[in-house]
């Protein structure tokens, strides 16, 4: 099966425009979500001395300079790895530091429970469907089995106006870009293995370009199930 690719992500002059926003402040959520971030971090990775971190679709080379700058507050030892579809946002960072790796999210080039932490920053609402359904079937493999997952993203307002369905029509049109009701959502995430927990994104200074209703901008906060042993499942020592 082909794989769906959303156009506005793999071409470098969005890259170059999205950087250039992100400067002034009209771009970039996790920096400005980063407490929430660092919150959960905080709360379901602490103690760990070592760390290993996949930024996943990064649009500029801002956004991961911005995770490995805050995580390295929190654990001694960091290793992050960065990917993206696109060459664009990844030449510019230091290969040691940030191991930058081009390659498709939905199929990742990595062991299965690679990484303690897997982060992104609105990537979900850059990609087709099917796209996020494979893409979440690879970070449920890809992720410890006590590890976590943490991103923002846009969703579809369930009563949609006439302006939300115009700004529907308008973003796939030119992006491809679906905007998904949370239901759906949890239902994707559940069926990669993974619990997720919605919240209202909470920005210090919400980006221009973020200018929707606060509602339909959320924080994901996921983790792996947990396996359930049955009465016959038990393992006695």
């Amino acid at each position: 099966m082909p794989t769906e690719k959303v156009t506005s992500i793999v071409n470098p002059l969005y890259h170059s425009v999205y950087e250039v926003m992100q400067k002034h402040r009209l771009f970039g959520a996790w920096e400005r979500c980063a407490s929430q971030h660092i919150s959960s971090i905080h709360k379901h990775l602490s103690g760990r001395e070592k760390i290993s971190i996949l930024y996943s679709g990064t649009a500029t080379h801002k956004n991961p300079e911005d995770v490995l700058n805050l995580t390295q507050n929190l654990h001694r030892s960091v290793s992050l790895t960065t990917i993206d579809l696109s060459l664009k946002p990844l030449i510019s960072l230091d290969r040691t530091t940030f191991k930058p790796v081009q390659t498709d999210c939905i199929a990742l080039p990595f062991a299965d429970h690679s990484f303690d932490y897997i982060t992104t920053d609105f990537l979900l609402s850059k990609m087709h469907f099917s796209t996020i359904v494979s893409t979440m079937s690879e970070w449920g493999r890809v992720i410890k089995s006590d590890g976590l997952i943490t991103m923002t993203a846009g969703v579809k307002n369930p009563q949609p106006d006439f302006t939300d369905k115009a700004y529907d029509e308008i973003t796939h049109t030119l992006y491809g870009i679906h905007f998904l009701p949370k239901e759906l959502l949890q239902l994707i995430f559940y069926s990669a293995g993974l619990e997720a927990k919605f919240e209202t994104a909470q920005f210090d200074h919400k980006p221009y370009m973020y200018r929707y209703f606060d509602n339909l901008l959320i924080f994901i906060e996921a983790r792996p199930k947990k396996m359930q042993v049955g009465i016959n499942q038990k393992l006695y020592h």
